[in-house]
């Protein structure tokens, strides 16, 4: 997973670096070792040691700080809190001037860089961040939000938001600060009706980052008042009123017993003493005489830790969130600088060449007009670090557009301290352009999807370690906590809440959900359903009851896509048989691709099996749904009944297979295709990269799906099945998702989805052992005709479930001429109840149009033929 001479990638897809990239021109970084990023009114050694005092933690800590729009009252709101609250004795006061100290800043009226005060109130203790609002200073303004974990959003009531205040919401929501409290300032240069609509604007503009507009407290007052001493009812009062409501924000996390980690934000040369680093703790804990190392910028140091001090306080012992400085042992100031980390020994690693899924800012987002070449030159910004690095876009993929997705890679200048879930930023031209954790929704709709999304939350839940209540199980879990994100959102308390929506024209099946063991995860707004059944009749879905349920719908899915800072797309499960799943999907798919078109949408839907149907009109149904599908689906990976009930009485020996048994397997198939988005591996599959490998032209987007090994925990005991056989079995037909024999056309692509204990060269040997066999035929204008993706964590086994814990499995998903076998077989049903108008006019009564019949019909033919040609072509 290093960089080192043979510079493997460091995939950063499900170790998510959230990368929020925008423009940025190169930035000219003054790296003497004078230059100041960040001002400690605090950690900084100056005096004998026994002349100060032992820190005291007779109160909780934390991190907070003001941002906002330059000359909207930051430092003034700073040094006002430190004002008030001296006069009861918490702090001492800073004065505008002591926090704008720079010679620049005193001459230009601005600040510049990010400077730290701290205080204390009755339930708490702080250290207050004061970032720079210049836009020629966001690069300090990301070095010192970094250390926040509350923000106060100043924003001045005779202006409202500006263009920082919109950029330092954006970097403020992908660096991850979660907790925000509003302060309109400048309230008695303001009118009481433009205080209101300042507040109003404020909240929308909340809305558009994410962040919870309607409930985030917002404070009105004015510091300069509260600074002179002059109408204390909208300045001491309110500065008093602010520290109240910050005390009531929830205390962050802090993970203590992981291994120590500073990002070094500020380095100092002590005489007599030594080099001073200085930084928030971001984890563990760190003690007199530890040992630690100091990496990054293609460096590495080895140190003791020989002091401590919080605010010129000693300490004998440190942990997450404070804000220290750290006397080393041995070290000169020279060796290090900022942007490098101080931690536990071998905990950490250097990479010069990631990989990372990202999303471009759109030009209305802020970020670029042009599109993005291989090898643009831009500058990453990550914790406390910043270092250029050049975009190298994949063979296949001549730019990346603004406002797009994609899969990249970052090839830094110096080998950088990088981890699973570090966020990061991309900036040019003193543009942010884009970011890089993406999340997914999933939304499961009537019958069939509702109950095989109630066993993917089960099986996602079991391997994160996510409770049922929503809570983590203990440390499980935590490793790969940030990529969480991708599936999960967390609230304030702590718990975790699935990005996912279950809608049903009926009740009974979403009711199952309800009360469930799994009620307390959901959100009940997340749960929907209707009065009225679709009645297995696609029209009905999309004409009658589901326009009913359609905007509510909608409406839920935009609140959960809302928070997400880039999201990558969304995963429907449903049936193309039934009413809800053809009909109601199908018209929230049309109207989704409006909304958000160039997301992208993939589905795992349940096929007509050759003789398993749970409805008579079943194919009228499937062909309608199909022809919805070509248009506003990118990939549809199909699964049929009868092959998964096979699949279950041959390879796990349960010989009545229930619903529950054929949707746990399902959902393994589903876990397996996003396991790349939640856990590290070797080589790494995104969403984006499905449609891009497998899906040769627009309307060709039906894989097929495979799964190995589906075995029982008996026969486990006696096998263990190799890379070489595994692969093997995923092109047999007892291990396919769907009926159709694949001896009898050609392959176009396959997805290889490896779990486990897996290495790229025996994947490389199983590939070219298959490729000799003479019953697996390939198309001749796709030589490579391999996508592989590896993912380290093994799959996970649904205690008292039928599938056996394995060490290792693949998913494949196969793009396979032989899937035309199931539009012949739809054509044949369909052509002959048809030809009666059979049970049409069930479909017109509910406002569909017989031609609509004739139409997807005709389409469907037209689709079979398309799979046919491209067997035959040579």
């Amino acid at each position: 997973m290093c960089s080192f001479s043979f510079e493997p990638v460091f995939t950063l897809f499900s170790f998510i670096i959230p990368a929020a990239l925008q423009p940025l021109q190169p930035l000219l970084l003054n790296s003497t070792p004078t230059s100041q990023f960040i001002r400690y009114y605090a950690a900084v050694p100056n005096v004998a040691p026994g002349a100060k005092k032992a820190y005291v933690r007779d109160r909780p800590h934390m991190n907070i700080g003001t941002i906002g729009h330059v000359d909207h009252g930051k430092t003034t709101l700073t040094a006002a809190i430190t004002k008030i609250l001296s006069e009861k004795k918490q702090t001492i006061f800073r004065s505008y001037e002591e926090i704008d100290a720079a010679p620049e800043e005193k001459k230009r009226g601005i600040t510049i860089n990010a400077a730290v005060v701290d205080y204390s109130t009755d339930n708490r203790h702080y250290a207050h961040t004061d970032c720079p609002g210049h836009a020629d200073y966001v690069k300090n303004m990301i070095t010192g939000a970094n250390q926040m974990e509350c923000a106060i959003l100043v924003v001045a009531a005779t202006d409202g938001t500006m263009p920082q205040t919109r950029e330092h919401l954006l970097l403020a929501k992908q660096i991850g600060i979660e907790k925000l409290v509003v302060f309109i300032n400048k309230a008695d240069a303001a009118d009481s009706e433009m205080l209101e609509l300042v507040e109003l604007e404020v909240r929308d503009t909340l809305k558009q980052y994410g962040f919870d507009g309607d409930n985030t407290p917002i404070v009105t007052g004015s510091a300069l008042c509260a600074l002179e001493g002059k109408d204390p009812q909208v300045g001491r009062e309110k500065i008093l009123e602010l520290l109240n409501v910050i005390d009531e924000v929830p205390m962050p996390k802090r993970e203590k017993d992981k291994p120590f980690l500073l990002p070094i934000e500020h380095v100092f040369s002590i005489t007599g003493r030594g080099t001073v680093v200085t930084g928030r703790i971001e984890r563990g804990t760190v003690a007199l005489q530890a040992p630690v190392e100091i990496i990054g910028y293609n460096q590495s140091l080895k140190s003791t830790v020989t002091g401590i001090e919080m605010f010129h306080q000693l300490l004998s012992q440190a942990e997450a969130g404070d804000q220290v400085g750290l006397l080393l042992r041995g070290v000169k100031r020279d060796e290090i600088r900022r942007g490098q980390v101080v931690c536990e020994p071998k905990s950490q690693s250097m990479q010069n060449y990631i990989q990372a899924q990202v999303y471009m800012l759109s030009k209305k987002e802020g970020g670029r007009a042009k599109p993005f070449l291989s090898r643009y030159q831009m500058q990453v910004f990550s914790k406390s670090w910043d270092c250029p690095a050049y975009i190298v876009l994949p063979e296949n993929k001549e730019m990346v557009m603004p406002g797009e997705d994609a899969t990249i890679e970052l090839d830094f200048q110096k080998k950088m301290v990088l981890e699973p879930g570090q966020r990061f930023t991309l900036r040019a031209s003193g543009t942010t352009l884009g970011y890089g954790v993406r999340e997914c929704v999933s939304i499961h709709v009537g019958q069939a999807g509702v109950q095989i999304g109630n066993a993917c939350w089960e099986l996602f839940c079991l391997e994160h370690g996510v409770q049922p209540s929503g809570e983590m199980h203990g440390d499980l879990g935590r490793e790969y906590e940030d990529a969480m994100q991708t599936f999960y959102s967390e609230t304030g308390g702590g718990k975790y809440v699935p990005r996912a929506i279950f809608a049903d024209l009926e009740p009974t099946v979403v009711d199952e959900v309800r009360r469930g063991t799994y009620k307390k995860l959901f959100h009940p707004d997340q749960l929907i359903s209707g009065k009225e059944d679709a009645a297995n009749n696609y029209a009905r879905g999309h004409y009658g009851v589901g326009k009913q349920m359609i905007e509510l719908v909608l409406d839920r899915i935009r609140k959960l896509v809302e928070p997400c800072t880039g999201l990558q797309g969304f995963i429907f499960t449903r049936s193309f048989g039934g009413g809800s799943g053809s009909g109601f999907t199908s018209l929230l798919m049309e109207r989704m691709s409006r909304d958000y078109g160039k997301k992208t949408k993939l589905e795992f839907a349940i096929y007509p099996a050759p003789h398993i149907s749970t409805a008579i009109v079943e194919p009228y149904n499937s062909v309608l749904t199909t022809h919805g599908t070509l248009e506003h689906v990118d990939a549809t990976f199909l699964l049929d009944n009868q092959a998964i009930y096979d699949n279950c009485l041959h390879n796990l020996n349960v010989e009545r297979p229930t619903y529950t048994n054929l949707n746990r397997l399902i959902c393994q198939v589903v876990s397996s295709t996003t396991a790349s988005l939640r856990f590290p591996g070797s080589l790494n599959v995104d969403l984006i990269e499905f449609q891009t490998n497998l899906v040769p032209y627009p309307r060709i987007h039906f894989p097929m799906v495979s799964y190995a090994p589906v075995i029982s925990a008996q026969k486990a005991r006696h096998e263990q099945m190799t890379v070489a056989q595994l692969t093997s079995a995923c092109f047999e037909p007892i291990n396919q998702m769907v009926k159709c024999d694949p001896r009898k056309g050609k392959y176009m692509a396959c997805c290889l989805l490896y779990r486990g204990d897996v290495v790229p060269k025996d994947v490389n040997a199983a590939i070219a052992t298959i490729k000799t066999k003479r019953c697996i035929q390939f198309v001749d204008w796709c030589p490579t005709g391999f996508k592989v993706g590896i993912t380290y964590q093994p799959p996970t086994a649904v205690p008292g479930g039928d599938l056996a814990k394995v060490q290792r499995a693949v998913c494949m998903l196969s793009n396979t001429t032989a899937i035309a076998e199931a539009w012949t077989r739809l054509d044949r049903k369909f052509d002959l109840m048809f030809a009666k108008r059979a049970f049409v006019h069930w479909y017109v009564g509910e406002g569909m149009e017989e031609g609509e019949f004739r139409e997807a019909r005709v389409d469907l033919g037209a689709l079979e033929k398309d799979y046919k040609e491209i067997a035959c072509e040579v």
